[in-house]
């Protein structure tokens, strides 16, 4: 029988290539992807039917919020929730803040450590989370740019680094200037806003697609 164990470990492994051919052909092939935030939702909705209750979509925020996409640690809460909640049979986001350490309300420094990492689904969620509890969009921005501002200063300075910093201040002052001059209403800001968060998680690829510059007046 067979005596040695081959590991191959690869962040990428497109359908086309030889190597994916080959390593289905010859060995098991596992999946270490990181879950996304749609994931982890779908995650709580099973495990809230497994257990035969129901949980408020604002409860089901707080849990993500306070355990991320963690799918294993998200399973044990909702057990313990399940417990908790009895005959009641629903989870209310009472029942997430009592019972889950850390529940809270996303902040804008949790949305810009999200966004310098690139994670858009999870960045997203945060800022319509943000809106929904009453934050301006301006104020995101400006809060941003003191966020990144103070990154940028305690992290690397490779001319790389500068490019991106570059980048990130550039789309936060385009969406400054729009948000100071738009006569839209709250959706037309949130929507910008929206825009601005999907822009800076693109990165420097986002840049092609840039309006002309606007002149202050």
């Amino acid at each position: 029988p067979p005596s040695t164990l081959v590991l191959i470990e690869t962040a990428k492994l497109t359908p086309t290539e030889k190597k994916k051919a080959l390593v289905l052909e010859r060995a098991l092939f596992v999946s270490a992807e990181r879950p996304s935030v749609r994931d982890a939702l779908r995650a709580i909705e099973r495990e809230v039917a497994r257990h035969e209750i129901e949980i408020d979509p604002r409860a089901a925020d707080a849990l993500l919020a306070a355990r991320g996409e963690d799918l294993t640690a998200l399973a044990l809460e909702i057990e313990k929730l399940a417990d908790y909640v009895g005959e009641r049979r629903r989870i209310e986001k009472a029942d997430v803040v009592a019972l889950v350490p850390a529940a809270r309300e996303p902040n804008v420094f949790e949305l810009v450590d999200t966004m310098a990492r690139s994670e858009l689904d999870r960045a997203l969620d945060l800022y319509d989370r943000l809106c929904a509890g009453g934050e301006d969009p301006l104020a995101v921005v400006g809060a941003a740019a003191w966020r990144f501002l103070g990154m940028w200063k305690k992290g690397p300075r490779g001319r790389r680094d500068i490019d991106r910093l570059h980048f990130v201040l550039a789309e936060l002052l385009s969406a400054d200037l729009d948000l100071k001059s738009t006569g839209g209403g709250a959706l037309a800001r949130r929507s910008r806003g929206r825009e601005m968060v999907v822009r800076i998680c693109a990165g420097g690829g986002a840049r092609r697609s840039r309006r002309p510059a606007r002149g202050r007046s």
